[in-house]
């Protein structure tokens, strides 16, 4: 009982506290008018960028590893994931940003930016990864993968299976689920939406992927499905100036622009942390062992 009282309050805490103090934090940061069309690297406030992204870390990985040790690995993705997402309504949309700069300039800098959000969280979830497995029960439940010997790739892939034909493999299908899943979802540029476009892509990543790995006798962790969402982070600004080149702006007018290419960095961050457990648990993964006593 009072495990339990103690989990909902660290989760509360991220939602009602943190979460909006990070957002708080990231609303500070404007563009040359003094608006809001402004992002973590496309800004005219480097500072305020600078201390929400520091804040935005340093909770997000805080109450990550508080969920992992005292909890579970699902938790700690909860509540780092929550903080994330509250952040990202600082921020600005791809609308209002390809308005106020050149597009050819924009997007590049929203690549660099995905790939560097996504990079943290994929670092966060292996941390947190380590230290949930640390403090997990020995005794490992029916069903559960055994990790492969040897380090880094006992975070990524696990199980009997050859690891490498079963990441290449799932990872293929994954990432065409998560293009389908957030292209079908991002609709609009709204922060809600494309919020909710890159937890739903993160989800559908993570079950096709883990389905395939299933059958390959392996099975997959939040860090294998946040470097598939990092792949995905990465490319999709780049593929928007492709389709749409100097005309990005009379897409974004007519709503025409690439849906993959709507959400933005901690869209992605947030998606990564708040999808991949779910999606995972949905394919048949056994994330964690305590998470059942949840």
């Amino acid at each position: 009982m009072t495990r339990s009282a103690l989990r909902w309050t660290l989760i509360l805490s991220c939602l009602l506290v943190l979460g909006p103090l990070a957002m708080a934090a990231l609303a500070r940061v404007h563009d040359a008018d003094g608006g809001r069309a402004a992002t973590l690297l496309v800004n005219d406030t480097p500072g305020a960028a600078l201390a929400g992204a520091a804040l935005t870390i340093v909770a997000a990985g805080a109450v990550g590893l508080l969920g992992a040790r005292f909890f579970s690995l699902n938790t700690g993705c909860l509540c780092a994931g929550l903080v994330v997402a509250w952040a990202r309504w600082g921020l600005g949309t791809l609308d209002g940003l390809v308005r106020g700069e050149s597009p050819g300039s924009v997007l590049p800098w929203l690549a660099i930016e995905n790939v560097l959000a996504v990079a943290a969280t994929v670092a966060l979830a292996l941390v947190m990864g380590r230290v949930a497995a640390r403090y997990q029960p020995s005794v490992r439940p029916p069903g559960a993968a055994k990790p492969h010997a040897g380090g880094l790739l006992s975070s990524i892939v696990r199980g009997e299976g050859a690891p490498v034909p079963a990441l290449v493999a799932s990872g293929l299908v994954g990432m065409v689920a998560l293009v389908l899943a957030t292209w079908l979802v991002a609709a609009t540029p709204l922060r809600g939406q494309t919020l909710m476009a890159a937890v739903a892509g993160t989800i559908a990543c993570g079950a096709a992927a883990q389905l395939v790995a299933s059958s390959m006798r392996c099975s997959l962790t939040p860090v294998t499905v946040g470097l598939f969402v990092l792949l995905a982070a990465g490319v999709s600004p780049l593929v928007a100036s492709i389709m749409h080149g100097s005309r990005l702006v009379d897409a974004v007018f007519q709503g025409r622009v690439i849906g993959l290419a709507l959400p933005l960095s901690l869209d992605w961050a947030a998606g990564a942390l708040l999808g991949a457990p779910i999606g995972l648990s949905w394919g048949g993964a056994i994330v964690d062992a305590r998470a059942a006593e949840e």
